[in-house]
């Protein structure tokens, strides 16, 4: 993507990001792991590190809202990517673990997500690469 200095889109935050999204979106359908969306890569990362989390907290951490969760967890459950069970504490509350599977998954889709975050910054130096995620991350505190 070139951008001129002189354009107003280039000023607008929100445009840049939907568009780094649509380039996203275009290197993870080109390049990323087969079979696996970005926010279900999202799922299983985080459960690879902490298993056992509510769907609300797993929710909180990944950015996907209450209902696509649910829905999205039912979907990885029956693929057998995720176990959910009630929480023994609140028989309301789902608890997430990543299954045996989904570990597998994990593993198998490292390389490719890798690929798809190298493409994504391969503009960038290791220094602006850095810069990027701690602003990112800034904006979504």
């Amino acid at each position: 993507m070139s951008l001129s200095s002189d354009s107003a889109l280039e000023q607008m935050p929100g445009h840049l990001v939907r568009r780094a999204q649509q380039l996203h979106s275009g290197l993870w359908a080109e390049v990323g792991p087969p079979g696996l969306t970005s926010p279900q890569y999202a799922v299983l990362a985080e459960l690879g590190r902490s298993s056992g989390v509510s769907q609300v907290e797993l929710g909180e951490r990944t950015g996907i809202d209450r209902s696509t969760l649910a829905e999205m967890a039912g979907r990885m459950e029956e693929h057998g990517l995720v176990d959910r069970v009630p929480d023994p504490a609140d028989g309301r509350r789902k608890l997430l673990s990543i299954s045996e599977a989904g570990s597998r998954v994990l593993r198998e889709a490292t390389g490719p997500v890798r690929r798809v975050n190298h493409e994504l910054t391969s503009n960038l130096t290791p220094s602006e690469r850095h810069q990027l995620l701690v602003l990112l991350a800034k904006v979504l505190r």
